[in-house]
């Protein structure tokens, strides 16, 4: 197959082997060749400060109450992981009211 240059609309060149393939391509289909993926800007949504400063004081009352900084994140990771292993929070919050009704 003769190797033609990228210079049609929906088309890419490999810059490895100068394969041409579609411009969705993310693996190169002759070397394996990962093209780097663009990654869309994300927005960031405005801020409540007073939303900020009420979240602050909870986390500083949770980590005095959980016996200080580094208990407080180990009991965050621990959550962490748990949440990971039933697929996710909202996974795991269906789990903990599901065992508080037995």
């Amino acid at each position: 197959m003769a190797k033609k240059p990228a210079d049609s609309r929906g088309k890419k060149t490999c810059p490895k082997c100068e394969t041409v393939t579609g411009v969705r391509s993310k693996i190169c289909p002759k070397c394996g060749h990962e093209f780097p993926v663009k990654s869309k800007p994300t927005k960031s949504k405005p801020t409540d400060l007073a939303a900020a400063l009420e979240l602050l004081k909870d986390l500083q009352a949770f980590s005095k109450e959980s016996g200080g900084l580094d208990s407080a994140i180990e009991w965050i990771d621990s959550v962490d992981k748990l949440a990971q292993a039933c697929g996710g929070l909202d996974e795991l919050r269906t789990a903990l009211k599901t065992a508080s009704e037995l």
